[in-house]
């Protein structure tokens, strides 16, 4: 346990909590959260960083919808190709780190519907993530 190696885990009283939302609301997130980022000028951001030359290997220049904007912005794709295959590959890394939590994360607590129901439902799921620590 790193808590444990580390000391902390005598200290404070700890609780892991996975949340693990269904494929259609983390899809649909991932595409609203792509939007806000074009809204927010990620393809004005990208632009700049293709101004200044970097190395296309820095992490940087790899996050996700950089490359793809940056293909637009060198002239290799359309701002909708570019758009659909950064949806595709922000859908794809989420995929991949839900996969890790399911597998790896152990959890003392699973929370897999934290993303629906009405405010009553959610109060009633933070009490019950209350009353265990």
């Amino acid at each position: 346990d790193r808590l444990r190696s580390r000391g902390l885990g005598d200290v404070y009283k700890r609780q892991v909590i996975k949340i693990l939302p269904d494929k259609v609301e983390l899809d649909q997130r991932c595409y609203l959260r792509w939007e806000q980022m074009m809204d927010a000028g990620a393809l004005e951001e990208a632009a700049i960083l293709s101004g200044r030359q970097l190395n296309r290997n820095l992490p940087a220049m790899k996050a996700l919808g950089v490359p793809e904007l940056l293909g637009f912005v060198d002239g290799k794709c359309s701002l909708e190709e570019a758009c659909v295959q950064a949806k595709l590959h922000t859908r794809q890394y989420a995929k991949r780190q839900m996969t890790w939590f399911r597998n790896k994360l152990p959890a003392d607590i699973v929370l897999d519907s934290c993303y629906k129901g009405s405010e009553n439902e959610r109060k009633n799921v933070i009490l019950g993530v209350k009353k265990r620590l």
